[in-house]
Order: C-alpha cells, then sequence, then structure tokens
C-alpha cells in the first residue's frame, strides 16, 4: 500500500520546491534571452562591416522575437500552475489544520466531561467526615484524576502555543508566594519518596512583581515535578534569586537543583524535543507525555527569557529560567526580610541537612539578627550552654524534628529541662507525616510548628513572632480553619443567604456534581436539561446567575444566552456564565459573542465555583431581589 510523504504535502515545502523550479526556469530563460541578443548583436555587427543589406537581420529578429514570446508565455504559464498547487496544498493544509482542531475539542470536550464527574465528587467526598482509610482512597481518586488532567492540558497548551494563540495575562503577583505554592503542592510527593523538598528565596526580592503568574507557576511546577520524579534520594532544592536591578525592574532567576539520575550529553540535546524524553526507559519507569519541558520553554520564551539545563550523570539536574519582571505596585505588599530588624535577637538553628541550614541563614541574613547552627541535638546543646555562660544567649531556636539519633521533640525537650540554658522559644519543622501531638508539643514549650518545606514568608514571620514574645507582644497564634463539611452561604456584601442559581446542563452526573457544589456553598439550585428549557424557565422566574453549558440537545448554550439577551429588560442584565468542557480560546470568544459573562471550564474546583458566583451573583432568593452586581461591564 502507497503512503504519502507529509513533508511532500506541507505547503512550506511546496512552496520551497516551487519557488526553486521558478527561479531555475527564469535563470534559463534569462540565459538564453541573453544568448540570442548577443547572437543578434553579433549579426548586426557582421552586416555593418561587410556592408550587407540590413534587411537580412529581420528573419533573424522576427525568429528570435517569436522565440522569446513562446518562451515567456511558457514561462507565464508554469507560474500560474505553480500558483494554483500552492493554492491547493494550502486549502488541503487549513481544511487539515481545521479538522484536527475540531478532533482535538471534541475530544477534551469528551474527556473533561466524565472527568468533572470524578473530580468533583472526589472533592465533595474528601470534605465530608470520612475515617482514615476512607479519606485516604477518596484523596488518591482525586489525585489520579488531577494527574490525567494535567495531561490533557499540556496537550492542550502544546497545541495552542503551536498554533500561536496562547496569550499571557499581566497582573500583580507575589514571588514569594508562588515559590512556597509550588513547593506546597509537590511537598507530600517527594516526602513520600524520602525526598528532601527545600525552598529558598533572595531576600532582595520583592514581594510584587507584575507578570503571568499562573505561567511562571506552570514552569516551576513541571521543573519541580521532573525533579522529584527523578531523584530517588537525596533533596531538591528550589530557588528564586535577584539577578540584577533597576528602577523599574527586577531580573529573577528560578531554578530547581536535584541530586537525582542526571542526563547524559546526548540526552541533553533531544530534550526540548516534542514527545521525547532522555532515556526511552524513562516512558516506562517515570511515565510522562514528553511534552512538559517543550511547553515549558516556549512558555519562557513567551515572556522573553531563557531556559539553562546543567546535568551530570549520577550526581543530578538544574533547571532554570531568567525572567526580567516589572516591580508591581507595593502600597499593599507584604513585608521582606529586607524591611525586618531583629537586631539585638539571636536564633540557634539546629538541622541535619546542611543544605536547609544554609538557606534559612541566607533567608534572614536580611534581618540583622544573630545565627549559628548545628547538624544534631549534641552540638546544639553545647553552643547553647557556651551562649548563655559568655552572657549572649540565644533568644530562640528552630529545629528539625526528623534527625537521626535524638530528634526535634526529644531536644526540645532536653533544653526545657537543661538548667544552664535559659528558656527560650523553641519551634519544630518537618513534614506533615511525622507531627507529633498537641499535648506533647505543649509539654515540651513548643511555641509553633513548622510544615516542611519551610517557606520563607512563613519563617520570616515565625521568627518575628517569637522575637516579639520574649517582649510579650507575640502575635495570637492563627488557628486553622476547620474543614468544609457544611454548606458555607455566600455572605458577599449584596447576596442574599439562598442564591437561586439555574443550571442548564444535559449530563445527569454534571447535574449530580453541580447540585451537591451549590448546595455546599449555600444556593438554591434548579435544572434545565436543555437549552430551550432554560429560556423558559427565565421567563417564569426570576434567577440571580445562569450556569450554562455549550453543547446541548434541542438548544446549545449560544443560542439559549442569544434568546435570552433577546428579552431586554432585566434579561440583558442577568449574569449569563458558560459551564462547558470546550476549553480553547474560540469557544471563549464564541460565549463572549453569544453574550455570556465569563467563563468556567469543566472540571470544575469548588472553590472557582465559588469564586464565580460571588462575582456574578445578583442575590437573587426566595424571598426576593437585593441589590444587583453590574450587569456586562466585567466580561471575563
Amino acid at each position: 500500500m502507497s503512503r504519502t510523504n507529509p513533508e511532500a504535502t506541507n505547503p512550506e515545502n511546496l512552496a520551497a520546491a516551487g519557488s526553486e523550479r521558478i527561479h531555475a526556469r527564469g535563470r534559463a530563460f534569462r540565459q538564453v534571452c541573453r544568448l540570442g541578443g548577443s547572437l543578434l548583436l553579433v549579426a548586426t555587427i557582421v552586416v555593418a562591416i561587410t556592408g550587407a543589406s540590413a534587411w537580412l537581420l529581420l528573419p533573424l529578429a522576427v525568429a528570435f522575437l517569436g522565440w522569446v514570446s513562446r518562451a515567456g508565455a511558457q514561462f507565464r504559464r508554469s507560474v500560474f500552475v505553480q500558483i494554483e498547487d500552492l493554492e491547493a496544498a494550502r486549502s488541503a493544509a487549513l481544511a487539515e489544520a481545521l479538522s484536527k482542531a475540531q478532533f482535538l475539542a471534541n475530544m477534551s470536550h469528551e474527556i473533561r466531561t466524565p472527568m468533572n464527574g470524578i473530580l468533583g465528587m472526589s472533592e465533595l467526598l474528601v470534605r465530608t467526615n470520612l475515617d482514615a482509610e476512607q479519606a485516604q482512597m477518596a484523596s488518591t481518586i482525586q489525585a489520579s484524576a488531577d494527574a490525567l488532567l494535567a495531561v490533557l492540558n499540556d496537550i492542550l497548551d502544546y497545541s495552542k502555543i503551536e498554533a500561536g494563540k496562547l496569550e499571557l495575562e499581566v497582573a500583580d503577583f507575589d514571588v514569594w508566594q508562588t515559590i512556597d505554592d509550588c513547593a506546597g503542592l509537590l511537598h507530600s510527593a517527594a516526602d513520600q519518596k524520602g525526598v528532601e523538598l527545600l525552598t529558598f528565596v533572595d531576600p532582595r526580592l520583592l514581594r510584587c512583581h507584575r507578570g503571568d503568574a499562573a505561567r511562571i507557576r506552570q514552569v516551576v511546577l513541571n521543573f519541580v515535578s521532573n525533579a522529584v520524579k527523578f531523584t530517588i534520594e537525596g533533596e531538591v532544592v528550589l530557588s528564586a534569586d535577584l539577578v540584577e536591578e533597576d528602577e523599574t525592574s527586577q531580573v529573577l532567576r528560578l531554578s530547581v537543583r536535584d541530586t537525582g539520575v542526571g542526563i547524559s550529553e546526548q540526552a541533553l540535546s533531544k530534550l526540548f524535543m516534542p514527545f521525547a524524553q532522555a532515556d526511552a526507559s524513562t516512558t516506562r519507569r517515570f511515565g510522562g507525555t514528553g511534552l512538559g519541558l517543550v511547553i515549558c520553554r516556549r512558555l519562557v520564551e513567551l515572556m522573553h527569557g531563557k531556559i539553562e539545563v546543567q546535568s551530570t550523570i549520577g550526581k543530578g539536574s538544574t533547571f532554570a529560567f531568567s525572567l526580567r519582571l516589572p516591580k508591581g505596585d507595593l502600597t499593599n505588599a507584604r513585608k521582606g526580610a529586607t524591611d525586618v530588624d531583629l537586631s539585638g535577637h539571636a536564633v540557634l538553628i539546629v538541622d541535619d541537612n546542611e543544605t536547609n541550614r544554609q538557606l534559612m541563614v541566607l533567608q534572614l541574613a536580611p534581618t540583622n539578627i544573630g545565627m549559628d547552627v548545628a547538624s544534631n541535638a549534641i552540638s546544639a546543646i553545647e553552643v547553647l550552654r557556651n551562649a548563655a555562660r559568655r552572657g549572649t544567649p540565644f533568644t530562640m531556636a528552630i529545629l528539625d524534628m526528623a534527625m537521626p539519633g535524638i530528634d526535634g521533640m526529644q531536644l526540645a525537650e532536653a533544653i526545657r529541662n537543661d538548667p544552664l540554658i535559659p528558656a527560650l522559644p523553641v519551634s519544630l519543622a518537618s513534614s506533615l507525616g511525622t507531627r507529633p501531638g498537641l499535648a506533647e508539643m505543649a509539654a515540651a514549650d513548643v511555641f509553633r510548628w513548622l510544615n516542611k518545606p519551610l517557606a520563607s514568608g512563613r519563617l520570616l514571620q515565625v521568627v518575628q513572632d517569637m522575637a516579639s514574645l520574649r517582649s510579650g507582644t507575640a502575635a495570637p497564634r492563627p488557628t486553622k480553619a476547620p474543614v468544609d463539611s457544611v454548606p458555607s452561604p455566600l455572605a458577599n456584601g449584596g447576596v442574599a443567604e439562598e442564591l437561586r442559581v439555574l443550571v442548564a446542563e444535559d449530563n445527569e452526573i454534571n447535574r449530580r456534581v453541580l447540585a451537591g457544589m451549590l448546595r455546599r456553598i449555600g444556593c438554591e439550585v434548579v435544572f434545565a436539561v436543555d437549552g430551550r428549557e432554560a429560556v423558559q424557565l427565565v421567563t417564569q422566574r426570576e434567577y440571580g446567575l445562569v450556569l450554562m453549558d455549550c453543547q446541548m440537545p434541542e438548544m446549545d448554550g449560544f443560542e439559549a444566552a442569544r434568546a435570552i439577551r433577546r428579552g431586554g429588560g432585566r434579561f440583558a442584565d442577568l449574569p449569563i456564565v458558560a459551564l462547558t468542557a470546550n476549553v480553547l480560546p474560540s469557544d471563549r470568544e464564541a460565549c463572549l459573542a453569544a453574550g455570556m459573562n465569563d467563563f468556567l471550564a469543566k472540571p470544575v474546583k469548588l472553590d472557582v465555583l465559588r469564586a464565580a458566583i460571588q462575582r456574578w451573583g445578583r442575590g437573587i432568593a426566595c424571598g426576593g431581589v437585593a441589590d444587583a452586581a453590574p450587569g456586562l461591564a466585567e466580561p471575563f
């Protein structure tokens, strides 16, 4: 069976080949014209020298002009044929691209629809009262579904980047918080492998920059996820460093260093090729689509940055990228280490991990606090006693919980009971899995528990709290919010306790998910199974918000939204939010063109849904109408 070579039908290849043929024929035509002109010139000279009649040149000139005319006509025909071929190839390529885009959109929709049920129900399930085993199983379901969704998003991102349709958003964000969030998301995966995940933020970095926080976070998460995946033992360090600064911007270098398997020089050359991995065997051992790093490189290039990779087999790798980010509005930004002065205080850092000790010292150095470090409990006791003898006792200590030999809790008890060491506040730091009981920590006078990886902002805050404790002005300890196991009605300005929401959704599983989420938020829910029924229900009763699926039988969401808007009056300002599995940019544009106010992609998270309702809900409940929110003022 014959196969078509894709390269042969590629429009760019056809254009190049056709252009070469046209240029070759053009060169041949010009050469022959020059040759004919030269012969005619020679004949003219011969006639002039010999004194022959000039009429002898006429047949030769006529023949030459006739040949030129025929050659020119042939050349024009070849050009026209080539243009027709290129037009046909272009049309075929556009049709193929449209077909692929439609196929991708359909596949995305078909996958996201059942995933909405899986993720939605699992999120509701983990928020109920479950025993430990049930909670673990529910969390596993949710994590697996999130992983599947990440693969799907990678494929969609890659397709959008290839099509040149990926747009960046620019807004104020906190790099410190972004680093801490990324580390927090992947801490559990690292802890399960026994890999230490550490973070460092250069204290000179501002707490507010302008950029696309979501895309920066996407790149960082990919780097950290890969580092954890390919590190069998040792550590992964996520760092944000200041490279240079001017009046309006800072250049940041975000890097992830690991002690993993490393990458060979040969593999580095194909590391950023689509669907490729450093080693074919990693597909079976570690998994992955091979698209993550390709997407990261394109995203960094879109942000005018560059990715760097350094790796040594058996020693580990470092992935980094640098970006110039404009300074944001620092009016309400949090304080950094350079804004805090802890002169007169001294902290002892006890951790068996040398990297962790160094990072904490670097993060606290700008505060002018006195510091010393110890790698184990015995050394820590000796350092504390020596400082007390000199009359310069430490005012606080940060202890690692999971140290070999004497652990952090035992060390805290020893410090408390040692008569040679003055009383001082102690904070313990370790992974969630090794957290001792509250009664045990209270018995050892533990001031605060720090979850690893140690967030830079959190570390600074705890040190400030321990310093203020010495003068009796310590801030109250924050209490953790209870698990969201009961409905939490919206309390947002003019929003009534029960917002009446109309949901147009033809899929029964999705209706169940939305019913659970909306009732947990505190909304009254009414369902329509298609767009036609949604239009009818809107005319019969007042609603504070409409959640509209886009693909439904009888009448789709786009036509339903247009029909509602055509009603005028109160229907012109009724908030309509698309809730759909179609997530391409063209889908967003279609929703906006149909008169919808916002766009939520399936599968939708409870917090995302709650935020959309708070943003758009007009507060129309069973009892009446509250103050209306702006209608179409802020689409998307």
